[in-house]
């Protein structure tokens, strides 16, 4: 909820003000776009004749000074907060609220009652510090059903724990038949040979910490000191979160699982029973349980997910897959978390902890999961707003007034256009990719949800009910 939202519920402003704020802003906002553009102050001045020909110029200078997240626009919020400070005797006043005073003389005292209300959000918001900015950036984005999405992510964690910790693995047949873990080495069927099992055991070459840490802690952290840093948008920050949990949580459940129930026997099985059972298949000892979970690689498919979520995101963010995207070193970038992973799965068939089939399986197991989840949360690669992670628009357009399919992502794309050549960077701009190829997908991903809207209004307006009627009458 913005200020004006909340002065309107506790009663400090009229809903017939609020309304009035309205009918200005749509009054400057000729295009309906929800958006105050430098051109729809510009065509105001010329209105007002008050510019002298300097216009276009005036109209950057007067909306550089209320535009707070300097995107560039101005939305309904903003418009509303530069209005507050309008005064008719105070000329060190914004020049922008005393043109818009002077197109709608008839609002000012509407002007005026806003300025309580946004100085005591302003108290919020010093006092809130991070907390605050959080709050107002996460208005536009976030929807309940989100809450949902954490909590798929925990009930996975929970089932990897639960079989991690509760669960011991299928017990295979001793492959050597003779009761002993001697090698017998002039068995042809069924020997220790066949089976794979008598390697050395050895450290890890990528320990569980390392692990956890290049796939945890690595890409976040790249995210928020490259893009966070400067764009500072929760929405693609939480979307690559959840989507980097959820790929971390899915690996864990879901092929914790499939070891148990595979029991699969490590190439170092033999070292490891003797070294830590005393020759005794003893699965009450972890390390002799561990023992009996080669397949699939868990390294393999935590690299897996981790390099390859990495991957796709750098792949939206540069355009690399975009008609004019290609260039060797968006590849070279894209393929850097690819080699970590690659170097990991490797390392664990030199460590003789895995067979390859086994590494081979849970690296697709990692890449499958890596692609659902980013796919989930961000658009396709090939898409024009591969650079921005998706909004679920139904509920938005549900729950915030005003709000049109699209408007999200525009304003990620205009929050991008301000910031320079970073911005430029993460929004594609630096390969020839202009804001109206954002708002020309915007506007089609508008006229298919229309059409599917008004599929669904005739299916349910042609649905039966059990009097003899329809559900919309």
């Amino acid at each position: 909820m913005d200020a004006l939202q909340r002065a309107e519920s506790d009663g400090r402003i009229s809903s017939k003000e609020s309304r009035a704020l309205r009918v200005c802003f749509n009054r400057v906002d000729t295009d309906a776009s929800g958006r105050i553009t430098v051109d729809e102050v510009a065509a105001l001045l010329k209105e007002l004749n008050v510019a002298n020909g300097n216009e276009m110029k005036e109209a950057k200078k007067y909306l550089k000074g209320v535009d707070k997240d300097s995107d560039g626009t101005l939305n309904f919020e903003e418009f509303c907060r530069a209005m507050s400070i309008y005064d008719a005797t105070d000329r060190t006043n914004s020049m922008f609220a005393r043109v818009i005073a002077a197109a709608m003389p008839e609002h000012v005292q509407t002007f005026a009652r806003m300025k309580a209300v946004v100085e005591e959000d302003d108290k919020v918001w010093r006092k809130g510090g991070c907390r605050a900015w959080c709050r107002v950036d996460t208005y536009h984005w976030w929807v309940g059903s989100y809450w949902t999405d954490w909590a798929v992510m925990i009930f996975y964690l929970l089932v990897g724990c639960y079989f991690h910790f509760c669960v011991k693995p299928y017990n295979r047949v001793n492959p050597y038949g003779n009761g002993t873990f001697e090698v017998d080495r002039t068995r042809t069927s069924g020997s220790v040979d066949s089976f794979m099992i008598d390697k050395p055991h050895r450290p890890d070459t990528v320990t569980v910490p390392i692990l956890m840490g290049g796939c945890l802690l690595v890409p976040p952290v790249a995210v928020i000191l490259t893009q966070q840093f400067f764009l500072r948008s929760m929405h693609d920050m939480h979307h690559f979160f959840l989507a980097n949990m959820m790929c971390f949580s899915m690996s864990f459940g879901i092929l914790e699982v499939i070891k148990l129930a595979g029991g699969r026997l490590r190439p170092d099985y033999v070292a490891r029973i003797n070294e830590y059972g005393n020759g005794v298949d003893n699965m009450d000892i972890r390390d002799v349980l561990e023992a009996h979970l080669s397949f699939p690689s868990g390294h393999s498919a935590l690299a897996a997910f981790g390099g390859t979520m990495f991957s796709l995101y750098l792949a939206g963010k540069t355009g690399l897959f975009h008609a004019d995207g290609g260039h060797a070193w968006k590849v070279l970038l894209v393929l850097i978390p690819q080699m970590a992973a690659w170097g990991t799965a490797v390392s664990r068939t030199r460590d003789y902890r895995h067979n390859f089939s086994d590494v081979v399986t849970g690296y697709l197991f990692g890449v499958g999961f890596a692609s659902i989840n980013y796919f989930a949360y961000f658009h396709p690669l090939t898409s024009p707003l591969s650079f921005y992670p998706k909004s679920r628009e139904a509920e938005l357009v549900k729950s915030r007034p005003g709000y049109k399919v699209g408007d999200q992502t525009l304003r990620l794309e205009m929050l991008a256009s301000s910031k320079g050549a970073w911005g430029k960077f993460f929004s594609g701009q630096h390969a020839g990719r202009t804001t109206e190829d954002a708002v020309a997908a915007v506007k089609a991903a508008q006229s298919k949800y229309q059409s599917t809207r008004s599929l669904e209004m005739k299916v349910v307006s042609s649905a039966p009910v059990a009097n003899g009627g329809s559900v919309i009458n």
